[in-house]
């Protein structure tokens, strides 16, 4: 099995997001690319939502909350507060 480099990954989370319908593009806006590890963004692609549709709304909604969560916290633990 073959590993996929953070820059990839978070490349791949970038056209997954652009492919997006048009109503949805916004959050590509909203994430800071830079500050996604590897492991944010194989966590979020690996999203467990049975059998709906790839790209949901309701799946956009899960990718973007994840994404925020995850550097929110980060940058709490380095000391800033309220960016999300």
């Amino acid at each position: 099995m073959s590993t996929i480099s953070p820059d990839d990954a978070r490349d791949l989370l970038k056209v997954l997001i652009m492919n997006l319908p048009k109503r949805h593009r916004q959050i590509i806006y909203l994430i800071d690319y830079e500050k996604l590890t590897h492991a944010d963004v194989a966590d979020v692609l690996n999203l467990d939502d049975g059998h709906k549709p790839l790209m949901s709304a309701q799946r956009v909604e899960r990718i973007y909350d994840r994404i925020r969560v995850r550097l929110q916290r980060r940058m709490e633990n380095e000391g800033y507060y309220g960016f999300l």
